[in-house]
């Protein structure tokens, strides 16, 4: 038995600007794995694992059609992306500028809980100098 497809208008219309996002996405991924690959090794960054964030398995659940299967698919990368981003970004704010807020940040990354609070310029510096020991994050293998 075959599942209906499910299509309004709202669908059609909205496509071409979901789908349009894949362009962007794949250049980012590209750049980001550039930047990551390079300057992470340059400033003893541990590398991120891409394995940890990058996960499909939802298409392979049996109550969805085809079409739901490759929007899903399509919907894990990006989202994927994002968390995978955050995290490369995290790494690199903690190295050079491991500074919290003065406002509270509700939704931060894996790294911003180790940050400093900026008071007093010599207690900064030496705070941020052990930020930059990384020896807490176990490295990937590649």
């Amino acid at each position: 038995m075959t599942k209906k497809l499910n299509l309004n208008w709202r669908y059609i219309l909205s496509a071409p600007f979901i789908y349009g996002m894949v362009i962007p996405a794949i250049i980012w991924n590209i750049g980001l794995e550039i930047y990551h690959q390079i300057c992470f090794r340059l400033y003893g960054i541990p590398l991120t694992n891409p394995k940890e964030y990058f996960i499909y398995d939802r298409q392979l659940l049996a109550c969805l059609n085809r079409w739901e299967k490759i929007n899903c698919y399509y919907c894990s990368y990006v989202n994927n992306l994002i968390q995978y981003s955050a995290e490369i970004g995290g790494r690199t704010e903690r190295y050079w500028c491991p500074i919290k807020y003065a406002r509270r940040v509700e939704n931060s990354h894996s790294q911003y809980s180790k940050f400093i609070e900026g008071k007093s310029p010599k207690d900064l510096r030496k705070k941020w100098k052990k930020l930059r020991d990384f020896s807490d994050i176990t490295p990937t293998k590649s």
